[in-house]
């Protein structure tokens, strides 16, 4: 019984906190910087800038006034089948969409 052995207890890492923490700070004060910039700072729209020109009577410069709904046309596109993985996993992406344009 003389013999007795020292259990080392197991090292803590340190210093693994800090940077998680700075991390997590960053990302918010980015995301909100972000946020600031594209609603009110110099990425945001003017209240006053249209892609028009002037002439309209509603502002917009098309020279058509609000007439409310339009009717519109949907063009079905081709239904696309996309294999995903190897051929004998049979798993496959189908994507079918349609497009609204202005009929002619």
């Amino acid at each position: 019984m003389a013999d007795v052995e020292k259990i080392e207890e197991p090292k803590k890492k340190k210093g693994l906190l800090i940077p998680l923490l700075l991390g997590v700070i960053l990302a918010a004060v980015g995301g909100g910087g972000a946020f600031w910039a594209v609603t009110q700072g110099p990425l945001a729209p003017s209240a006053g800038a249209t892609d028009h020109d002037e002439g309209g009577d509603d502002g917009h410069g098309d020279g058509h006034a609000d007439m409310g709904p339009v009717d519109a046309v949907f063009i079905e596109l081709e239904t696309l089948v996309i294999s995903l993985g190897a051929a004998e996993s049979n798993r496959n992406l189908i994507f079918s969409a349609a497009r609204e344009v202005r009929p002619v």
